[in-house]
């Protein structure tokens, strides 16, 4: 029993560590789409880019 929410618990670190890091990624997005000034289309594309890399690296951590 011990051993199965040791496990639990890995995973939920693992997949608020890969969050985490998503998380950070979207706003270094977002931060370069500011700086270079853009258009709403090509920063909304920007976007969408970064959470779908969010949602790839958390399915990734999941195994």
């Amino acid at each position: 029993m011990t051993s199965a929410i040791s496990n639990v618990n890995l995973q939920v670190f693992s997949l608020l560590k890969a969050l985490t890091e998503a998380s950070k990624a979207s706003q270094l997005v977002m931060e370069e789409a500011n700086k270079e000034k853009v258009s709403s289309d090509k920063s909304a594309t920007l976007d969408k880019t970064a959470k779908d890399e969010a949602f790839e690296t958390t399915i990734n951590m999941l195994g």
